[in-house]
């Protein structure tokens, strides 16, 4: 169970509980290190699969209990978002924005909302 979410709803605390006890993982790369496993196959969003990942590939996840089967043993689905870290922006957001047309500023506007887009020859020696 993801007990914990950072800002953008990337999972901060794990807690896992099995026949051994409850074991709580705190981190985003800790998380996808005791989730992952090379022997794993991932399915992408377009349908294509993919295997030999030592972590999972985001912090963006969703855990999913399929229930308990005759041995005992649990399974879960892991649903998650893409690489990368989860702060700044999205490489394939971005290229995905540009495709449809939108231009620079307007994608660093999406990213950085908030945030004031100056030309460095605007930018006053003191904020240099």
């Amino acid at each position: 169970t993801v007990t914990e979410r950072g800002p953008g709803g990337v999972a901060r605390t794990l807690k896992v509980v099995g026949t051994e006890g409850t074991k709580t993982f705190s981190g985003q790369n800790r998380i996808r290190s005791i989730l992952g496993n090379a022997r794993l196959e991932l399915t992408r969003k377009d349908g294509s699969t993919t295997s030999g990942l030592r972590d999972l590939p985001s912090g963006f996840i969703y855990i999913e209990n399929e229930g308990t089967d005759e041995n005992n043993v649990t399974s879960f689905t892991i649903y998650g978002g893409r690489y990368g870290h989860g702060v700044g922006m999205s490489q394939n957001g971005a290229q995905g924005m540009a495709q449809a047309g939108k231009s620079c500023m307007e994608i660093l506007r999406f990213f950085y909302n908030g945030c004031e887009i100056l030309d460095i020859g605007d930018v006053s020696e003191e904020m240099k």
